[in-house]
């Protein structure tokens, strides 16, 4: 059943005030190599990031904004992945991740703040994660920053439920290797790690939410 935007946004802002899947969403996307350990705990000294999972209005659903990372970055280039960046200091997450986004691809439109994703930890760049769920009922045009950002694209969320768009683990390439699942969502990138992780969780929230 695929449920609308309006339905989506409304649930996701009670719904995201309440105890939220964390692991056991995240645990579906997650690299073999955790596998049957999880993850582990972020260490004092792991770096505060937050990120943007920004939805949209796109005829009716509720439509992701996702972007290519630059080939010209030294960590995780040319993966799929959320806006967003490091928290600087005196700074919330929330203020981060909108910060980041105006600076990668241009949004500068009042953005609806729903509430926030289980934060996530991740091991080989040593980051803590906060995903912040925001609402933006129309997509304006895009100013792509080309050091960070090659590509900005939207994907409906009903599509990742639809068979065979998710795959089972295979060997990831580029600067990091890891054999994981992944979503066949982009023509040329497979998404992978810590932003499928994240988008497991929304979308364990949309098929609760399409119940």
């Amino acid at each position: 059943m695929e449920v609308s935007y309006q339905v989506f946004t409304e649930f996701l802002r009670e719904r995201l005030q309440r105890p939220l899947p964390g692991f056991a969403a995240h645990s579906r996307m997650l690299p073999t190599r955790f596998s049957g350990m999880g993850l582990p705990p972020a260490p004092p000294n792991a770096k505060r990031s937050a990120v943007l999972v920004l939805l949209h209005n796109d005829g009716g659903s509720p439509t992701l904004l996702l972007t290519l990372r630059s080939t010209r970055l030294k960590s995780h280039r040319g993966q799929i992945s959320f806006p967003g960046g490091r928290i600087e200091v005196g700074e919330t997450p929330e203020a981060a991740a909108l910060r980041e986004t105006s600076e990668e691809i241009g949004i500068v439109a009042p953005v609806t703040l729903l509430g926030r994703l289980s934060t996530l930890y991740v091991p080989p760049s040593n980051s803590l994660i906060t995903p912040i769920v925001g609402a933006l009922q129309d997509m304006p045009a895009l100013i792509l920053q080309s050091d960070e950002v090659d590509e900005a694209f939207s994907l409906r969320i009903g599509n990742l439920l639809a068979p065979g768009t998710m795959k089972p683990a295979r060997l990831m390439k580029g600067d990091a290797i890891a054999e994981a699942p992944y979503w066949d969502a982009h023509p040329t990138t497979p998404l992978w790690g810590a932003t499928a992780m994240i988008v497991s969780e929304l979308l364990t929230l949309y098929e609760e939410c399409a119940v």
